[in-house]
């Protein structure tokens, strides 16, 4: 066992916002005996005779212990609050941070955690060191039943923060170690994450961030303060325990390291676990400073392919709707390296929105979207539209139609146009589709789609005569090229028309007959697998072919059978 008591030196560290991008990798496994303390800054704030470090041995193992054993309370020769352990020599800006925490699953009460891009002043009066950094707790001080991670910006020791990024770590057996790493890239903005696992390679059991700091005041500090990001700075390992009781701190670390060639990209567009994606995304991420290169992964959830963009971003093209993908982005170093990142996933919209009826404030604003007199020059009183909050197939608002189709041609149509043209034939989508409520007190008549192009030319399709008589929401499809085999151009589409009639007197008389749309929507083709065996289809996208066969291969008598979880 190697035991020091802790140095108070006068070191200034200086200038470490202004240095350049700095890279380096630096990692201790403590099994050097004896020690060289030299690569380390070790010191406890305040000084305290009771603090220690040491390289501690258990079954054939080596760890760094902080420990002190004197009670903090603020006051003048009592404990510390912390005790902090700096990597000395090296600097890093874009940075990981890693080590394995309670290494003999002894340390279960306190704090630890780690410190990136770290500046401090020592020898200061009744502190003896005040730092700044980027900090990860590992938050064991209510028993290692309940373990919880967070990250906060430190500034000379005081918590600036006004809002928590916290994450706690599911199950209650954690008298145990874990692998702690701490991510910081970018400089404005800088991008914060902290993570815990299992162990180092294992399962993801907590992340916490990403924060984002700016040169402004962000939403999370403190009111007035515009603390600029730190931009680089030393890397280190700490203990933590403000309080009287239980008297003191002793936390345990192993396999500290700090890497340039280590953060994993950040600020992923679409938004890890992002809903309603648009169908045509382009991909975005950001990049640590070491990145030449990149390998990008993207399929299907469990059917990952990989492609190498030139850039930190990537359109995958047309996806499916309702499709839930997964992507990850390995970054390459300039000597070939290849750092893993995360997993992302995000999932599809259903299906494109042509009108949901939500917009609209009263009747007035919705008549001037939708025309009520669309198909009869003039004002015609047979047909109003209403802005509807009773009886809705989605969200809040649906559009009641009031008629009375008693006037050659027999037709009443409310219209939408769209300023400039739309096209419906872009991601992949080749169907409409209408929700409608009708009465059973209403005289038969269809109900109509109609399209016109922005040259004027029409295209209709009707329901069946009697959909105006179901008193429930329904939803009809309609193959888009029914319209497009009358002429349309579905690359223009300029109004589209929603009515009541057939051409022909209907026989309504003066009854006033009700009907309900909403949820006006374009589709791609569907997928019928619960009508069409399709079960190889591995890569989900309705298809079984080869690309599953791949898929399939590259998992090739893989087994995660494990009799725990």
């Amino acid at each position: 066992m190697v035991t020091k008591r802790a140095k108070m030196w006068v070191v200034v560290v200086l200038g470490l916002c202004l240095m350049p991008v700095l890279r380096g990798d630096w990692f201790e496994d403590f099994e050097a005996d004896p020690f060289d303390w030299s690569r380390w800054d070790v010191y406890s704030a305040p000084p305290s005779a009771g603090f220690s470090y040491t390289v501690e041995e258990a079954e054939g193992n080596r760890y760094l212990q902080l420990w002190e054993q004197q009670a903090y309370t603020g006051q003048a020769g009592t404990g510390s609050a912390f005790g902090i352990a700096f990597i000395k020599d090296d600097d890093f800006a874009d940075v990981r941070v890693g080590t394995i925490v309670n290494v003999t699953g002894a340390a279960s009460m306190n704090y630890c955690g780690l410190g990136a891009r770290a500046s401090y002043v020592t020898g200061v009066p009744n502190y003896g060191i005040v730092a700044s950094a980027y900090i990860l707790h590992v938050n064991w001080e209510d028993g290692p039943a309940n373990l919880s991670i967070d990250i906060e910006k430190v500034v000379q020791l005081q918590n600036i923060m006004r809002r928590d990024f916290e994450a706690e770590v599911p199950g209650y057996a954690h008298r145990r170690s874990y692998y702690a790493e701490l991510d910081v890239v970018g400089t404005n903005p800088t991008y914060v994450t902290g993570r815990l696992y299992e162990y180092p390679g294992g399962p993801l059991v907590a992340q916490v961030g990403p924060m984002v700091d700016t040169n402004g005041n962000d939403w999370w500090e403190d009111p007035g303060v515009q603390d600029a990001p730190f931009l680089s700075g030393k890397s280190g390992v700490f203990g933590q325990n403000e309080h009287a009781t239980p008297v003191g701190y002793r936390v345990l670390f192993d396999d500290v390291f700090s890497t340039s060639a280590g953060p994993a990209p950040v600020a992923p567009v679409p938004a890890d676990g992002a809903q309603d994606v648009a169908l045509s995304p382009t991909l975005s991420w950001v990049e640590a400073d070491f990145a030449v290169s990149r390998r990008l992964w993207f399929g299907p959830a469990g059917a990952m392919t990989s492609v190498e963009p030139a850039g930190p971003t990537y359109a995958p093209g047309v996806l499916r709707a309702g499709q839930t993908y997964q992507w990850r982005v390995d970054q390459v170093g300039s000597g070939g390296e290849v750092v893993t990142g995360l997993t992302w996933t995000f999932t599809t919209v259903d299906a494109l929105t042509v009108e949901d009826f939500e917009p609209y404030a009263d009747d007035e604003a919705l008549r001037n979207v939708w025309d009520p007199n669309a198909l009869t020059p003039g004002h015609d009183p047979n047909g109003f539209n209403f802005v509807e909050t009773n009886v809705v197939a989605q969200g809040d608002q649906a559009m009641r139609l009031e008629y009375r189709n008693v006037i050659s041609p027999f037709r009443l149509g409310f219209a939408r146009t769209f300023d400039p043209p739309q096209d419906w034939t872009a991601d992949g989508v080749v169907s409409l589709s209408l929700a409608f409520h009708g009465r059973d007190e209403n005289t038969i008549q269809p109900i109509f789609v109609m399209i016109e192009d922005d040259q004027a030319q029409q295209g209709t399709v009707e329901a069946e005569d009697y959909a105006v008589k179901a008193d429930e929401w329904n939803t009809v499809y309609v193959p888009l090229e029914a319209f497009a085999a009358q002429g349309v151009d579905l690359t223009r589409v300029q109004r589209l028309i929603l009515g009541v009639g057939g051409g022909s007197d209907p026989g309504q008389g003066d009854k006033i007959d009700v009907l309900y749309v909403d949820h006006v929507r374009l589709h791609q083709a569907q997928c019928l697998a619960d009508q069409i065996d399709v079960a190889g289809d591995v890569n989900g996208d309705c298809t079984v072919n080869l690309e599953d066969f791949l898929v399939l291969a590259r998992g090739w008598l893989n087994s995660a059978l494990s009799p725990v979880p």
